[in-house]
C-alpha cells in the first residue's frame, strides 16, 4: 500500500514537471522577434558606483577568429531573436547558448566586481 502511494506520488510529479516545462517551452516560442526589428532602447542612468564603472569601461564581448558565437538579441519587452544564421559551414554554433548582458556577466563574477568597486571607486570619485 505504502509503495503504491510512493509510485502515484511520483507519477503525478513527473507529470507536473512535464506540463511545467512544455509550458516554458511555449512562452519561449512565443517570445522571439525577427533579428531585423529589433530595436535599440535608451542605456538606463547609471545609479552606482559599479554601473558607472561599467559604463565608462564599456565591457565587450572577445570572440576568437574562426568561432561561430550567434548570440540573439534582446529588446525592452524581452522577446529574443533566434541569432543570425551561420554561414560558410557554421550551421551548428556550438558556442551560442546563452544570452549574456553586461549587467548579468558583472554579478557572477562577485569576486572581480569587488575588486573592480574598490578599485572604481577611488578612480571615479577623483573624475566626478
Amino acid at each position: 500500500m505504502h509503495r503504491m502511494k510512493i509510485k502515484q506520488l511520483g507519477q503525478e510529479m513527473y507529470l507536473q514537471v512535464l506540463a511545467t516545462l512544455f509550458a516554458a517551452l511555449v512562452t519561449c516560442a512565443i517570445a522571439t522577434v525577427d533579428h531585423d526589428k529589433v530595436k535599440p532602447f535608451p542605456q538606463p542612468e547609471p545609479a552606482t558606483i559599479s554601473e558607472k564603472a561599467a559604463i565608462k569601461f564599456k565591457p565587450q564581448l572577445y570572440i576568437p577568429e574562426g568561432v561561430c558565437v550567434s548570440y540573439p538579441a534582446v529588446n525592452d519587452a524581452g522577446e529574443t531573436t533566434g541569432g543570425l544564421k551561420g554561414t560558410n559551414g557554421n550551421d551548428a554554433c556550438k558556442y551560442a547558448q546563452a544570452v549574456h548582458s553586461p549587467k548579468r556577466v558583472w554579478f557572477q563574477c562577485l569576486r572581480c566586481k569587488l575588486k573592480l568597486e574598490q578599485h572604481s571607486q577611488f578612480s571615479l570619485k577623483k573624475r566626478l
